[in-house]
């Protein structure tokens, strides 16, 4: 989880979904998504 304390929250993207169900759930939780943990996932 090295770096992940850096990121920044993107506010607002230009998709209706992940802006109103989304973001507001990751905010609650408190968590992130880790794009390369997705991505190496997916080519298992």
């Amino acid at each position: 989880m090295a770096g992940k304390l850096a990121q920044q929250d993107p506010g607002t993207t230009s998709c209706e979904f992940a802006d109103q169900v989304l973001l507001p759930a990751i905010h609650q939780a408190q968590a992130f998504v880790d794009q390369e943990i997705v991505f190496e996932f997916l080519q298992v």
